[in-house]
């Protein structure tokens, strides 16, 4: 029996030429894409294998951001240089987004296609509705802006608008020092802040997070064979599977008493909150847990929901963009890199069709960072480039709304576009998480 996805050989040009050209555009709006690739991949690719792959292109395009956002620094009113990606609050999140992770992954390979799509459809219709949203959010405060009225600017806002304007690092005068920490200790109150632009145990325990779930996907196996043996479906192969949990869970709390006693001490020294500093208490912790495992089911299961739902959640419990959103895409690199390496060994993608999707992203990715750069400075109206992506994503919501009926029209025998009655009858049903399938495509 066939793979479930191409192989190497017959990768489709016309395939890579739209997903590089989707990932720059994906880059230039600060997203992940996979709303952009899942069209291309349903279209050029199987039923089966769309949403593996569009994995792979996220990972790029996920490489490329951090490499973008790693040395970077955020601006703070206090005016202690502070690295933009917001470490601490990542190593709280990503555990809990791994764990929903190691089942959404899994479901999508038993799923049928029409209960993905039936899941997947309506959550891009939020996106792009979001997407519409923001865009005109965004137009309306460009306007202001560019009217000089400065009505609903603030000046911690203009401070991260010089971002954009191509200023990064740069500090203005309206900068103030630590006001309140001032009166307590100031040097004490350094040493509770995190300054490290890379924190070296923070980013090992993001390595050992990540190891940990590699090494017990391996162990279990799936369609690529278990080195110790172990049988897909059996009890012992589902203990492997859950094994990672404990080792999350002990991470995210761990991560989580050291930040609430670290924000008790800085409040002991009168020490001003930064609008991206969180404020932490377990109520919140809780909240982050919920959210991020539902995230990382979702992002597994239908492809999409991982920035999704947490992007809007970090805006949320932050007050800096700027942090908010190179913190997202910060936790998208190991979000999908445990998606992809899940679903290379259960036998979703292969290793080929992943390298080379994933390396296509990374280099639009980079492009996309670039242009997205050159714009601004011509135009400073990122606006444009939001409201055009959600118009895109809107196009792949008719496209995959019109895809979709096709296909299931096809699979319940109402309407007839080729003769594969087996991978029909296959993609209608419920799969086994252990066997080999191959599933059809459109053409």
């Amino acid at each position: 029996r066939h793979h479930a996805t191409m192989v190497l050989g017959t990768i489709n040009p016309a395939a890579i030429v739209c997903i590089f050209f989707g990932s720059i555009l994906a880059a230039c709006a600060g997203t992940g894409g996979g709303a952009i690739y899942m069209p291309i991949f349903l279209l050029f690719s199987s039923a089966g294998s769309f949403i593996p792959l569009s994995k792979a292109v996220v990972c790029g395009v996920a490489v490329a951001y951090y490499i973008e956002n790693a040395n970077k620094k955020r601006v703070t009113v206090s005016g202690v240089d502070r690295p933009i990606i917001a470490y601490e609050i990542a190593l709280l999140l990503e555990p809990a987004t791994l764990i929903g992770t190691l089942f959404g992954a899994r479901l999508n390979k038993i799923m049928p296609f029409w209960l993905t799509t039936a899941l997947m459809l309506p959550l891009l219709a939020y996106i792009f509705r979001k997407t519409i949203k923001k865009g005109l959010a965004l137009r309306k405060k460009e306007e202001l802006k560019f009217q000089g009225s400065g009505v609903g600017v603030t000046p911690y806002e203009r401070l991260v608008d010089t971002e954009n304007e191509g200023k990064e690092g740069q500090i203005s005068e309206v900068l103030s020092p630590m006001s309140n920490s001032g009166r307590g200790n100031k040097q004490e109150t350094l040493k509770w802040i995190d300054t490290a632009q890379f924190p070296v145990p923070k980013l090992l325990l993001f390595a050992f997070s990540w190891s940990t779930v590699f090494i017990f996907t391996v162990l279990a196996g799936g369609e690529t064979p278990s080195p110790i043996g172990t049988q897909c479906g059996t009890a012992y192969y589902w203990l492997l599977v859950v094994a990672p949990i404990p080792v999350l869970g002990s991470i995210l709390l761990t991560s989580a008493r050291t930040e609430i006693h670290r924000q008790r001490m800085l409040d002991s020294l009168n020490y001003e909150r930064e609008p991206s500093d969180v404020n932490w208490n377990w109520t919140n912790v809780t909240r982050i847990g919920v959210v991020c495992v539902v995230a990382g089911l979702l992002s597994g299961a239908i492809g999409l929901g991982g920035s999704t739902i947490k992007a809007p959640f970090l805006h949320h419990i932050l007050h800096d963009t700027s942090v908010s959103k190179a913190t997202s895409c910060f936790m998208l690199l190991s979000t999908v890199g445990a998606s992809a390496v899940i679903f290379i060994w259960i036998g979703s993608m292969t290793v080929e069709d992943a390298a080379v999707y994933a390396s296509v992203g990374l280099v639009g990715g980079l492009c996309g960072i670039q242009v997205m750069k050159a714009f601004m400075r011509k135009f400073k109206r990122k606006s444009y480039v939001v409201l055009f992506l959600g118009a895109y994503i809107g196009m792949a919501l008719l496209t995959m709304t019109i895809l979709t009926i096709l296909k299931d029209l096809e699979d319940w025998s109402v309407l007839k576009l080729d003769n594969d009655n087996e991978n029909e009858s296959q993609d209608r049903a419920f799969k086994s998480l252990c066997g080999r399938y191959e599933s059809s495509g459109f053409w």
